[in-house]
């Protein structure tokens, strides 16, 4: 008879040791020594899963709470299984053949030489209704994926909830992500007495208690918290660590000393944390060292990237010396995987993936140590310098829509960029950038920011910076400031970018019309229309007979119609705008339309014809909502508020008097404010 026929029954009918004599329910569970915070819909979905699934398994970053999870989740389950729950604790196992000893361990289950340890353990579970929560599976993953398929399918009433940086890959896996704890916007501490609401403020307010018990948020202190829940990424662990130096520092201290998290965030206390737990850098290091050379390089590549990444980025960015780039999509998949990379897939067109920042902190100092920054960061900022380039025209036609939200969804990477052209000397390439930028900063409300690049990138810029760039440059610069109102540095920017186009003879005619819109600028800031509108007509016959592409005379021929209007000439403006609207027309240029109907309804304001204005500024008002170009709305929401009260609609017009003062206010426009 064989062996596992005679030992089986005998195993099968082996009671489970109880934990206590005053138990009802078998279990080893450790009891808690800390309460419990939030995850209740991470709690729901287990509960559904265990009762839909034989293998449950809670993947995450290193130090999102995924153990305490699992054991809060399994601790609800105690009525629901007769043979009990049992955790088995694998993060100290140094190899993968002492897993199914650690689990006959925890069972309680006798050594018997005449079988196998995983047919012993699968004869003695085999009848059992059981419950058995697994660890930390991933420095064992291999050997847990292989011991679970076995338990499974020999075991039918078993029921397993594993936690893992990683899935186990078998058939039948349910796989629960468990993400950092829920973050409230930044711009909601000022509504300090909600911040409660949420799973990261909470924890952090109540373990601060534990060492501080006077502890309270406050309105004077809920920004710093909220600060430290965002930049610590809501990850339980750092929460905690950072809890715990309330004692010592204040909450405000304690945001600003982020910049050096790692050194921060360690742990004074004796017990109660593992090892890879007593810090935030080791809770990583666990994490790190368990990739492959191959997903080790790539993920501290992939700490360049500042706002995510996409497939492409990655690739162009991070392949080659260490990564084949057939290979990228492959590693990333094991990056996300693992829990070191977020994918977000449902709601895009183009799959996007970024790092938590702590993981990219800490990716960010394997990149120098390295010795990698400098080669990687370059290829960073020749894409986003090619990208942007790409996208500048773009910005004046039909598909404009489409890369404005680009831009926007790539701007801390283009920041990024501009940042290491200032560090590393690229000034050129850090200008060719800011110019590509520019009607993305004008239409998105980035002016003050836009202005604020250019001036950092001209204090280090020297004679080598190429004409053409620096006359582009200048006059975009010009034309920034005039929409800040800062007359006087229009006026240096324009005269400069004059001057160096004058100056370059032959190679600076094609640049002048271009060069003088920047003294139409400051002319027009000075208040000075009618110079204005004399250097804009020098300018429009250069633009007619240039390669210049259409939209620098569609912009000059609006320019040319708003001062004429300024001065009265009302037939000048008519025709300017009209030619300005076909040619922004002809190309789809959806911004230059608001702006052009914008301008004929000041014409018709000032023709008394205020239903042909309010049509011009509703019309007006509804492109720039579309585009998200909120920063230009204060002005024609003004216009047309006057032009409902000339209607008689004073109810209307007050709201839209309202509207355009939050416009002004959130952009500290005091002059607007005032009107």
């Amino acid at each position: 008879m064989p062996v596992l026929a005679v030992i089986a029954p005998r195993l099968a009918q082996m009671r489970i040791h109880m934990p206590s004599e005053g138990s009802t329910h078998k279990h080893n569970l450790p009891a808690s020594v800390s309460s419990f915070i939030g995850r209740e819909q991470e709690l729901r979905q287990i509960r559904q899963r265990l009762r839909e699934h034989r293998l449950i398994m809670l993947t995450g970053t290193g130090g999102t709470g995924k153990t305490r999870l699992a054991l809060e989740a399994a601790a609800g389950e105690l009525d629901q299984f007769a043979d009990g729950v049992w955790l088995v604790e694998l993060a100290g196992l140094s190899t993968s053949d002492l897993v199914v000893q650690t689990i006959a361990k925890v069972l309680a289950l006798p050594e018997t030489p005449d079988l196998a340890p995983i047919e012993r353990l699968g004869a003695f579970l085999q009848a059992r209704h059981l419950l058995l929560v697994l660890d930390n599976c991933e420095h064992v993953i291999e050997e847990c994926a292989r011991i679970v398929a076995v338990l499974l399918a020999r075991c039918p009433r078993l029921v397993l909830l594993a936690t893992s940086r990683e899935p186990l890959a078998i058939s039948g896996e349910a796989v629960l992500r468990v993400p950092p704890l829920r973050l409230p916007d930044p711009t909601q501490a000022g509504a300090w007495a909600s911040l409660l609401r949420y799973d990261a403020v909470r924890l952090f307010v109540e373990r601060a208690r534990t060492v501080e018990p006077s502890f309270q948020l406050t309105a004077s202190n809920a920004g710093a918290v909220v600060e430290t829940c965002r930049r610590l990424d809501g990850i339980p662990l750092a929460l905690e660590l950072a809890s715990a130096r309330v004692n010592v520092l204040t909450v405000q201290d304690l945001a600003a000393r982020l910049n050096d998290r790692f050194a921060l965030l360690t742990s004074g206390q004796r017990s109660g944390l593992e090892p890879r737990h007593q810090t935030l850098r080791a809770a990583i290091d666990w994490s790190y060292t368990l990739l492959t050379a191959e997903e080790q390089t790539l993920l501290r590549r992939l700490a360049v990237f500042a706002a995510g990444f996409t497939l492409d980025t990655a690739e162009a960015v991070c392949s080659g010396e260490g990564i084949a780039e057939g290979r990228m999509l492959d590693v990333l998949s094991s990056l996300v995987g693992k829990s070191l990379v977020t994918a977000e897939t449902t709601s895009r067109a183009q799959a996007r993936y970024r790092l938590l920042e702590t993981i990219r902190e800490y990716a960010l100092e394997k990149l120098a140590e390295a010795g990698e920054v400098a080669r990687l960061r370059d290829r960073h900022l020749d894409l986003f310098l090619a990208r942007a380039e790409e996208a500048g025209p773009k910005l004046h036609d039909a598909y404009q829509q489409l890369w404005l939200n680009w831009l926007e969804g790539e701007h801390d990477n283009l920041r990024v960029a501009l940042a290491w052209a200032l560090e590393s000397g690229r000034i050129e390439e850090g200008l060719r950038t800011a110019i590509a930028l520019v009607r993305f900063w004008e239409i998105r409300g980035y002016v003050r920011e836009g202005l604020a690049w250019f001036k950092r990138l001209f204090a280090q810029a020297d004679e080598d910076i190429s004409v053409v760039v620096r006359v582009n440059a200048l006059t975009f610069a010009a034309f920034l400031a005039d929409f800040l109102g800062d007359a006087s540095t229009t006026l240096a920017y324009g005269r400069e970018a004059v001057a160096l186009a004058e100056a370059a003879g032959d190679e600076g005619t094609p640049l002048l019309g271009f060069a003088l819109a920047g003294m139409v600028s400051a002319a027009r800031a000075a208040g000075d229309y009618q110079t204005a509108l004399t250097l804009v007509e020098r300018s429009i016959p250069l633009f007619r007979d240039s390669s210049w592409p259409s939209v620098n005379l569609g912009m000059s021929l609006l320019v040319q119609g708003g001062l004429a209007l300024e001065l009265g000439y009302y037939a000048t403006a008519r025709a300017a705008l009209e030619e300005s609207l076909t040619l922004a027309r002809e190309v789809g240029d959806a911004f230059r339309i608001a702006y052009v109907l914008k301008s004929f309804g000041d014409l018709a304001c000032c023709e008394q014809q205020y239903a042909e204005a309010q049509t011009a500024y509703e019309q007006t008002v509804a492109l720039l909502r579309f585009l998200g170009a909120r920063h230009d709305l204060a002005v024609p929401l003004h216009n047309l508020g006057h032009t409902c009260l000339h209607l008689g609609d004073v109810e209307r017009a007050h709201a839209l008097f309202t509207e355009s003062l939050s416009v002004h206010q959130d952009q500290q426009n005091r002059p607007g404010m005032a009107e």
